[in-house]
C-alpha cells in the first residue's frame, strides 16, 4: 500500500505540473501534517523534488482530522487528494468537511491490498497491525470470521464513499496491485476526474 500511495501521489503531481498547477505534498503522522514538497511548479522542479517521496515512512497512527484542521493545508482554489486506506476509527470526516467548506475539489483515494479485499488466511493466526505492532489479533480464523471481516470491510468502504458523495467529493477504491495506467486512464476517467 505504501508503494502504491507513493506512485499515486507522484502521478497526480506529475499530471498537475504538466498543467502548470502548483503542487504541495504532505504526510500525516500522528496528529500533525508534515510538509514533503511545497509549491512545486513545472517539470524541472518535479524531477528535482519528487524523489523526496521515497523518504516517507509509513508507520504509526494517522489522525487526518486532527492534522489538517489547524493548518493552512487546502487553502485557495484547487484539488486536494487524500490517499489512505481509511481503515480507521479515527475521524476523517471533519477534514473532508474542512476542505469542502473551502470550496476545494476533493478526491479520496482508498488503497487496499488484494489480501484485504479477499483474505485467504485460515486456521490459528496471530496477526499484527503493520502500523502499530502493539495491536494484534490472535484467533482461529474460520469461515464466520472471514464473513464478519468482509462485512466490516464493506461497511468501511461504503462509509468513506458515501461521505465523499454527500460532500461533493470524488472517491475511488483501488488495489495496491492495480497499475497506475489502469487507475488513471481507467478508473479516474470513468468517474470523471480525468478527461
Amino acid at each position: 500500500k505504501a508503494e502504491q500511495a507513493i506512485r499515486l501521489a507522484a502521478t497526480v503531481a506529475y499530471l498537475s505540473v504538466c498543467e502548470m498547477d502548483r503542487v504541495s505534498i504532505y504526510t500525516v503522522r500522528e496528529g500533525e501534517v508534515q510538509e514533503i514538497i511545497r509549491g512545486m511548479v513545472g517539470k524541472e522542479t518535479y524531477l528535482a523534488e519528487i524523489g523526496k517521496l521515497n523518504d516517507i515512512a509509513f508507520d504509526g497512527d494517522s489522525y487526518i482530522n486532527r492534522a489538517i484542521l489547524p493548518t493552512s493545508v487546502g487553502r485557495g482554489d484547487g484539488l486536494s487528494v487524500i490517499i489512505s486506506d481509511f481503515l480507521t476509527d479515527n475521524n476523517y470526516e471533519d477534514a473532508i468537511d474542512y476542505l469542502a467548506d473551502r470550496r476545494r475539489d476533493i478526491l479520496c483515494m482508498q488503497i487496499l491490498t488484494r489480501e484485504e479485499f479477499n483474505p485467504q488466511i485460515r486456521g490459528k493466526m496471530h496477526l499484527f497491525d503493520s502500523e502499530n505492532t502493539s495491536r494484534y489479533y490472535r484467533k482461529n480464523i474460520d469461515r464466520e470470521i472471514v464473513k464478519a471481516y468482509k462485512e466490516a470491510l464493506k461497511y468501511a468502504t461504503e462509509r468513506i464513499r458515501d461521505y465523499c458523495m454527500a460532500r461533493g467529493a470524488d472517491y475511488m477504491l483501488v488495489s495496491a496491485e492495480d497499475s497506475v495506467s489502469e487507475i488513471f486512464f481507467g478508473k479516474l476517467v470513468n468517474i470523471g476526474v480525468l478527461k
